[in-house]
């Protein structure tokens, strides 16, 4: 996503659209849409943090035993 960002071709795509939805459907449908990605964003790294904590806690789990013996 951050090469289309980069694009100019892209970039000034998006504001015709943004503007295009502003002025057809009201800010308040384009600021939902954008709070719905940014949402969806936020739980997608949230999983894969969660994932990598609990891959983390396992070894940890795993060398404290190997420790005690």
């Amino acid at each position: 996503m951050e090469s289309q960002r980069g694009n100019p071709y892209l970039r000034i795509l998006r504001g015709q659209l943004e503007k295009y939805i502003d002025e057809q459907l009201g800010t308040d449908r384009l600021r939902t849409g954008k709070n719905q990605t940014e949402l969806r964003r936020i739980k997608k790294e949230m999983a894969g943090l969660k994932k990598r904590l609990d891959e983390l806690q396992a070894r940890k789990t795993e060398l404290e035993k190997e420790m005690k013996k």
